[in-house]
């Protein structure tokens, strides 16, 4: 089988381009959520603890309504008033440890979105660092560190 000339190889025909153009230019549902890896605690409760803590220091800077717990995940509707949503869930993670995870939800701007991820994933790791440091304290582990 004889290859094409060079000036083909890797071009798409343009039928074919300009349907995943219009595809790309459509906003797909996943283009309006933002997901963070947060790090990971010692446990589920912990976790649970932490996300509440975060979602609760956010909501009471920057706007927000109700930190709702069911389970395994906590969440903080209308994030900075502007009627957008987060949620972060705690599941279980490598060696024994909970790993948290930060989802937003937003239709409408990017940026905000970007940014109250940013400042909720700051809250919850300065209040993880906190937990950790006390559950370190609790087994008499805080003078190896």
């Amino acid at each position: 089988m004889e290859s094409p000339p060079v000036a083909q190889r890797g071009r798409l025909p343009s039928a074919v381009a300009g349907v995943a153009l219009a595809l790309a230019a459509t906003p797909s549902p996943a283009a309006h959520w933002l997901a963070r890896d947060l790090g990971s605690v010692f446990s589920e409760e912990t976790c649970v603890a932490v996300s509440e803590s975060a979602l609760a220091t956010y909501g009471r800077l920057f706007g927000g309504g109700t930190v709702r717990r069911s389970g395994w995940v906590v969440t903080l509707d209308d994030v900075g008033r502007r009627g957008d949503d987060a949620a972060i869930t705690c599941t279980f993670g490598s060696g024994g440890m909970t790993r948290g995870t930060l989802l937003i939800h937003s239709v409408r701007d990017d940026f905000a979105r970007r940014l109250a991820a940013d400042q909720i994933s700051g809250y919850w790791r300065s209040h993880a660092a906190e937990a950790d440091d006390a559950h370190r304290r609790s087994l008499g582990l805080d003078r190896f560190r």
